[in-house]
Order: C-alpha cells, then sequence, then structure tokens
C-alpha cells in the first residue's frame, strides 16, 4: 500500500482542527444542560416522549448549548487568557480566531435552531433561543460565578411535549 504522507498530515490537522471548534462547545458542560433538559422532556410527557421528538430536541437543544458556550469562549477571551485553568483553550492561545468562532457559534446555532423549528415546535425554539442566548457574558454583567444554565435547561424541554 502507498502512503501519502501530505494526506496524513493534512487529515491529522483537520482532526486537531475539529477538536479545537469541538472545545469551544464545552462538551461536558452542554452535556449537563441536555441531560436536565431530556429530564424536563420525561417530566412534561404524559406518557413516553416519542422517540423522534427525543432524538430531534436532545440534539437542537445541544446544538444551540453548544453554540452559546462558543459564544461565551469569545466573549470572555481575555479573561481565559489570564485564567490557569483556561488559558491552554484555543481562543487565548490564538489557535482560532474570533471570527472562526463567530461563524462557527452561528452556523452550529443556527442548525440546532432550525431542527427545534422544523422538528419540535416553534415555542421551543423561541425558548431555547431566549433562555440561552443571554448566558454568554452574563456572568460579566451580574458578577456571579455561577451559571444561569442549570436553572433554565429543564424549561426548553419540558416545553417539547407540552
Amino acid at each position: 500500500m502507498i502512503k501519502f504522507p501530505l494526506m496524513q498530515l493534512a487529515t491529522t490537522a483537520a482532526r486537531f482542527r475539529l477538536r479545537q471548534f469541538l472545545s469551544l462547545t464545552k462538551p461536558r458542560v452542554v452535556s449537563l444542560i441536555v441531560f436536565c433538559a431530556v429530564i424536563g422532556m420525561f417530566l412534561a410527557a404524559p406518557g413516553m416522549v416519542p422517540p423522534k421528538l427525543l432524538l430531534a430536541a436532545t440534539i437542537g437543544i445541544w446544538l444551540v448549548a453548544g453554540a452559546a458556550a462558543a459564544v461565551n469562549c469569545l466573549v470572555e477571551q481575555k479573561i481565559d487568557a489570564v485564567m490557569t485553568r483556561t488559558r491552554a483553550r484555543p481562543l487565548p492561545r490564538g489557535e482560532l480566531t474570533s471570527l472562526q468562532t463567530l461563524a462557527f457559534a452561528g452556523a452550529v446555532g443556527g442548525t440546532g435552531l432550525w431542527m427545534l423549528y422544523a422538528l419540535v415546535n416553534p415555542l421551543t425554539m423561541r425558548r431555547c433561543f431566549c433562555s440561552l442566548s443571554f448566558s454568554p457574558g452574563l456572568r460579566r454583567i451580574s458578577g456571579r460565578s455561577r451559571s444561569i444554565a442549570p436553572r433554565i435547561s429543564p424549561r426548553p424541554g419540558f416545553r417539547c411535549c407540552r
């Protein structure tokens, strides 16, 4: 088999870039938000949540929450550069630009909002947009380090089934 080192280098670089964009979405935090939303779906449904609705809502909420996390990284870029725990993130290190981050967040968030609108319902899309679009930078305005996400994330899930 013939190996092409340039192709291997390109796939390694693409994988690295994908990992950078994925880290912007803060997957561990977003998984907690989505978990709370799924719990909201099960609490709101009279019986079992329809599988198609469950899948579409879960993916849509995950995408919108990931986009909000990416915008949060953009807003707190200068603060992240100073903090020891966050200075290794892609934006403070200069591995991604602000424009790339904004385009990524717009594409991911737009896809999630479209999924919620088309496959779940418009009310869930609006709730998810409103609750998660105000969370980036809220800490800077309020001066609190507590996250707002756990307090609001069951609501979009609850609205999916009502």
